[in-house]
């Protein structure tokens, strides 16, 4: 959708966009990033209020996608900026012809691939005989359950356990490895579990899944200690949501177009092209990280590549991506871990900040901090905020990181008061007077001074 945006805005005629499903709008309006905040905010507007909130937050779910799609996923718009849109399956012929399920083919100069991904479920016994969700599926609940048990504890996992937690529902989180959201800084997984166990998640680590059996209306998990098989629990809910990851969708018969690929999604090369120079890859059909704002970022390089000298192609940003977990608190994560860091033998230095010294978190009861790390050249390699508006200082942040400036360059900038991303001021504020306070010729200045 990206890419023919673009394409409209650009006048560019001859461009056609394919879509599967009956409606646009893909993974991230239909079953992932708009109903998964949606529920969000019902959830905390519910428990903010003492259970007096918005009982009926499916009702908003819906309501988001449908004025989302209303105002500009839909084809009326795309087709109004001279876009062809074709709904159906399509399947390559020849590396320039592909077939629609209708019995149209389609022959183009140049083709962007952007199929996405679908659940990962996993081979536990008895599942397939077992009624269970996905979040591809979980947002068509009228209501919200008594009891859900949820099995995987990375962003999906935990921001549903949160809402669902905050709705009144009595969440079981089991999580085969020793912690949730295993990608993000370990203070920050400490903090977000704290709360959720505040928020009355009942957090099984180590822990994996045996067996799946439904009696009558409940369904009872039978779960082990990873690494101890016979310390073995029954766990009991109205509901299952299956949370562990995803894989990419390739249902193009690539071989018939000879576009390589394997388990982890369509192989690219960082100009988003595949084996074939004309076929363009992006998003979560590619190994690339399973992001939206990712695949937007490499629609728009492809399309621009699709149109300039190869020599001249330009590479998309693939090493680091910037992401944010939205449990409470948010999460913000851009560049390295100091366990990343340490494992990859990298030198750095922490600057932390507590959001205790932020007047508007103080206001606003949030806890939390900002921590970057930084090279020799006082660069940003990476940094982790976690606070209820984690994406406000994140994005300033990320910003940095990719253009490779110091801490320091803040002071140069103007930030807006009270806002959680005025602590990088101070921060920045703290790194400077850190370095001139411990520098020789500041010693022998402040000695002058003071004499």
């Amino acid at each position: 959708m990206t890419a023919a945006e673009l394409c409209g805005q650009l006048k560019l005629t001859n461009v056609a966009l394919i879509e599967k499903e009956a409606e646009i709008g893909g993974e991230c309006l239909h079953t992932g990033c708009v109903p998964s905040k949606a529920l969000l905010h019902s959830a905390k507007s519910f428990c903010s209020s003492d259970g007096h909130g918005d009982r009926d937050p499916w009702s908003h779910v819906r309501d988001s996608i449908k004025k989302i799609q209303a105002d500009r996923d839909n084809d009326a718009s795309f087709e109004s900026h001279g876009i062809t849109v074709l709904h159906g399956e399509a399947r390559f012929i020849d590396p320039h012809i592909v077939k629609l399920s209708s019995g149209k083919t389609i022959t183009s100069k140049f083709f962007l691939l952007a199929t996405g991904s679908h659940p990962r479920v996993p081979a536990i016994d008895g599942l397939d005989s077992v009624p269970f969700y996905t979040n591809e599926s979980v947002f068509s609940l009228d209501t919200t359950p008594r009891s859900i048990t949820i099995v995987g504890a990375g962003p999906i996992g935990c921001e549903l356990a949160t809402a669902f937690a905050m709705l009144g529902s009595t969440v079981h989180l089991v999580q085969r490895g020793p912690d949730i959201l295993p990608r993000d800084d370990p203070a920050a997984r400490k903090l977000v579990q704290k709360k959720l166990q505040d928020l009355g998640v009942h957090i099984y680590s180590r822990t994996e899944t045996v067996s799946v059996t439904k009696r009558t209306s409940e369904i009872q998990l039978l779960i082990c200690d990873a690494k101890d098989k016979s310390a073995q629990s029954v766990l009991k809910s109205d509901t299952l949501l299956v949370a562990t990851g995803r894989v990419p969708k390739n249902e193009l018969d690539l071989q018939g177009a000879g576009v390589v690929y394997g388990d982890a999604g369509i192989t690219i090369d960082k100009k988003m092209q595949t084996s074939q120079s004309h076929i363009f890859a992006v998003g979560d059909c590619t190994p690339s990280p399973k992001f939206t704002h990712l695949a937007a970022h490499q629609a728009g390089k492809a399309l621009t590549n699709m149109f300039t000298p190869r020599p001249l192609r330009s590479n998309a940003q693939l090493d680091t991506i910037p992401w944010i977990t939205y449990t409470s608190p948010e999460v913000g994560q851009i560049g390295l871990t100091e366990e990343q860091a340490n494992k990859q033998q990298v030198e750095y230095t922490v600057e932390q900040l507590d959001l205790a010294e932020i007047d508007r978190a103080i206001t606003d009861n949030d806890q939390g901090f900002i921590k970057v790390l930084l090279n020799k050249k006082r660069r940003i390699i990476g940094a982790t905020v976690v606070s209820d508006n984690a994406s406000e200082a994140l994005s300033l942040l990320t910003h940095m990181y990719y253009h490779k400036q110091s801490l320091s360059s803040l002071l140069k900038t103007v930030i807006p008061y009270p806002t959680i991303a005025s602590g990088l001021s101070i921060m920045a504020s703290k790194n400077v007077t850190d370095q001139v306070a411990n520098s020789v010729f500041s010693n022998l200045l402040f000695n002058k001074w003071r004499k």
